[in-house]
């Protein structure tokens, strides 16, 4: 069911269910979260995860800058359907975005991201045509 997001200047967005995002939509968020992962997968597992997440957070900050940036407007692209805002829902369009709106935004899509990532758990489908890993 989309969900209706009030903004801090009197807009108002709609938000996609993400499973009603369409595919169009989700690869572009996918492929930066690929992105960031291979970034991630180079640094130490073995680290506590408060560090962990600092050398990750520096490591994408120096190598690639944009990416945070990336990943959350392609989010809020995959999610947001439309606005009350007189300019079309695009990449330029969210730049023009008051800061406390782009901000409100990024938080209420940030909440439905998880909902974006592909699966890679088996299907239970019994007329799925691979058979189950076994480990």
């Amino acid at each position: 069911m989309p969900t209706t997001v009030q903004l801090p200047d009197g807009a108002h967005a709609l938000l996609r269910d993400a499973a009603q995002v369409p595919e169009r939509l989700r690869r572009p968020y996918v492929a930066v979260q690929t992105r960031m992962g291979a970034l991630a997968s180079s640094v130490p597992e073995t680290l506590p995860e408060d560090e962990r997440k600092r050398q990750v957070g520096i490591k994408v900050m120096t190598e690639q800058p944009g990416l945070l940036s990336e990943l959350t407007d392609t989010l809020m692209l995959a999610l947001i359907s439309n606005w009350s805002y007189d300019m079309p829902v695009t990449a330029d369009s969210l730049l023009d975005l008051p800061v406390a709106a782009y901000d409100t935004l990024k938080a209420a899509c940030e909440k439905q991201s998880s909902g974006l990532m592909v699966s890679f758990e088996p299907t239970p489908d019994p007329d799925s045509p691979t058979e189950p890993s076994n480990g």
